[in-house]
């Protein structure tokens, strides 16, 4: 197995992450308004204050696994707004990049007390990391007519 590194994402990162968007994080997207993932990336990223990728080395380039990154919740302070997409490349490398996000959280947390976002509820694999990663749900929700979740994980 290759070693996964985590750089700065930068828009070839998001490029690539939409193309090869795994099914569960293109439904969300898309349930959150955007139907062609990239505009929701790019937005989302523009939103936040720092955006990562872990990408792999190939042969033909650098492969991007997933992007994270960390936004600011308008209007309140102290909380963030954390996000992780996946392409279909992560099924190989699931663990290590799961444990490298999990040790996002404290640096996280050096900024917001607390960190809030939603999930689709219907994204089993995606209500299962949160959960690992130490969040608590929240009652179920609707966006634009799909089922969420709200999470949330305080200091």
């Amino acid at each position: 197995m290759r070693p996964i590194r985590i750089v700065a994402a930068q828009d070839y990162h998001l490029r690539d992450l939409a193309r090869r968007l795994r099914a569960g994080d293109r439904a969300e997207v898309a349930a959150l308004g955007y139907p062609d993932p990239l505009p929701g990336i790019r937005a989302s990223a523009a939103a936040s204050l720092w955006v990562k990728a872990g990408v792999i080395d190939t042969r033909r380039g650098e492969r991007v696994l997933a992007v994270w990154g960390l936004g600011a919740v308008a209007g309140e302070p102290d909380v963030g707004g954390p996000w992780l997409l996946s392409t279909r490349s992560i099924e190989r490398y699931r663990s290590a990049l799961l444990r490298y996000a999990k040790a996002e959280i404290p640096a996280m947390h050096q900024r917001f007390p607390i960190l809030r976002g939603v999930v689709d509820a219907r994204y089993a694999g995606a209500v299962r990391w949160i959960g690992w990663m130490g969040f608590q749900y929240g009652p179920p929700m609707e966006i634009n007519g799909v089922p969420f979740l709200p999470f949330e994980r305080r200091v």
